[in-house]
């Protein structure tokens, strides 16, 4: 099959090293913003945990400096278009279940969230209405290449790493594994908690990383869960299988009913969820589940069941003071590169 799926591959690959070459040789605009941006993406799509070390980022943030900051997303899933404040009381369609959860999550008197397609024009956007911030989170922008981030932090799972992947469609990158050449750290997620030195050394010869490069590893940590014979699991993540584990791994009897990522649920699947609730006295779901669960009609009985689950990266070896080293460093005053071509800033 990969074999007929080559010459598809050969042509997207064609496609994205002309754009790569035509932005690396200043043919195509790259700004760079006085205001510190820092970016997180991947090379494949989905699955690598990009939401919950946005958001671990920018608590850090939130512990290094006093001021503002800003998270922009594309909002992917929302069923609008251009610049969007993020606020609790939106829903999913507004803005995006990730965006949603994050801002539900931070302090909103020190976390700005908006969504916008074009990060220049929404980087634009919250420099107008909030000159004083003191850095730009850029959730999954790896690939958006009109914006040079000051920090480029690349993330690939450690069960499926990009130096092992193939190119869309033949496989989950979205470019090829010479682009992570532009990340300044990468951070191998979802890795085993008991990996050891020699496993670190290997991946790391594996990735192959240039001088400047650094490599840090995460593993994840879930909030704890009450206990219960048995429970309906609803995931509409990348890869759920490592929370299905963590949960039959405490004795829990899994019913699950996964679906793709960003699953927007129908009321059929309501109906669904409720039969099949009706046989487990608990109801586990991620927090970004959740987000998109809450605007299902369902029975009060069966919400009062659902017990959302928090995923946060858990950082090994050095990797937290690595990472609170290179936010420090990027948040120092930097001077902007002249734009390519005029910006408009105006709303």
């Amino acid at each position: 099959m990969k074999c007929l799926l080559f010459p598809l591959a050969a042509l997207f690959d064609g496609i994205t090293r002309l754009r790569n070459a035509l932005f690396d040789r200043g043919l195509l605009p790259q700004r760079q913003f006085p205001c510190p941006v820092i970016g997180v993406g991947n090379l494949a799509v989905g699955g690598t945990g990009k939401t919950p070390h946005t958001e671990a980022i920018v608590r850090l943030l939130l512990d290094i400096t006093s001021a503002r900051v800003a998270i922009l997303s594309r909002g992917y899933g929302r069923h609008t278009r251009g610049f969007r404040w993020v606020s609790t009381t939106d829903d999913v369609t507004g803005v995006g279940d990730e965006p949603l959860q994050m801002r539900r999550k931070l302090p909103e008197e020190r976390v700005v969230c908006a969504v916008c397609e074009d990060r220049c024009q929404g980087i634009g956007h919250l420099l107008h209405a909030h000159p004083d911030l003191h850095a730009i989170v850029l959730d999954d922008a790896f690939q958006h290449r009109h914006v040079r981030p000051h920090l480029n932090i690349l993330l690939t799972e450690h069960a499926h790493l990009y130096t092992a992947d193939y190119l869309l469609p033949m496989g989950r990158l979205r470019e090829a594994r010479r682009g992570a050449r532009r990340a300044h750290l990468i951070i191998v997620t979802k890795c085993p908690p008991t990996l050891t030195e020699a496993e670190r050394s290997a991946i790391v010869r594996q990735l192959n990383p240039h001088s400047e490069q650094q490599i840090l590893f995460t593993t994840i940590a879930y909030t704890a869960v009450a206990h219960t014979p048995s429970a309906l699991l609803i995931t509409g993540i990348a890869h759920p299988e490592p929370l299905a584990v963590h949960l039959r791994a405490q004795g829990i009897e899994i019913e699950h009913m996964a679906f793709a990522d960003h699953h927007a649920f129908s009321p059929a699947e309501a109906e669904r969820i409720s039969h099949a609730s009706e046989r487990h006295p608990t109801i586990f779901t991620t927090e970004k589940d959740w987000t998109r669960l809450q605007q299902l009609t369902l029975p009060p009985k069966v919400r009062q069941k659902m017990q959302p689950i928090a995923i946060a990266p858990q950082f090994l070896f050095d990797g937290q003071q690595s990472l609170e080293h290179a936010l420090r460093a990027t948040l120092h005053p930097i001077v902007s590169t002249p734009s390519p071509k005029p910006y408009n800033r105006s709303l």
